[in-house]
């Protein structure tokens, strides 16, 4: 990579780029649990949320761009655990979903994406980085092993007998 990575918030005109992307965010995970995943019958995404997204204060809805063109979205948002008498009120970033394109991948654009959310969400008051990341997918939590993050908790399942 010879040009530099540029960083920004997602426009309207990102549109079709985050869609894009999305779709190849979600495809490991409709492939890994397809009784949860499923590909849709119409847009990857709705056009009015994301946009919703872009304008909301408390969501960062990153693109990365690469010689104009999009090569990685990171959609994150502020989380805020209240103030109860047994916890500490905290605010975290919470990374909903971060994707680059598999041909430039291992080339530091997530870690760009997640510093450069990082660096909004302390602007605005939070103190950690949070992010889930499903069990079958050791890429990601290496990843965000490699970010200095370490499990928190474990989210478990069970489905109802129909």
């Amino acid at each position: 990579m010879s040009e530099p990575i540029t960083i920004r918030r997602a426009v309207p005109g990102d549109y079709e780029a985050i869609c894009e992307m999305a779709d190849l965010m979600d495809a490991p995970q409709r492939e890994a649990l397809p009784d949860r995943f499923r590909k849709p019958s119409g847009p990857v995404r709705l056009r009015d949320r994301t946009e919703k997204l872009m304008r909301d204060p408390d969501t960062f809805l990153a693109v990365a761009e690469l010689e104009n063109r999009v090569v990685g979205v990171a959609n994150t948002g502020l989380l805020w655990m209240g103030d109860f008498p047994q916890k500490h009120p905290i605010t975290s970033l919470l990374v909903r979903g971060i994707v680059v394109r598999p041909e430039l991948r291992r080339q530091r654009i997530a870690t760009a994406l997640v510093e450069k959310t990082i660096e909004w969400a302390r602007a605005n008051g939070a103190t950690e980085v949070q992010a889930n990341v499903y069990d079958f997918n050791q890429p990601a939590a290496a990843f965000f092993a490699s970010l200095g993050l370490t499990p928190l908790s474990h989210r478990l399942t069970r489905r109802f007998d129909s």
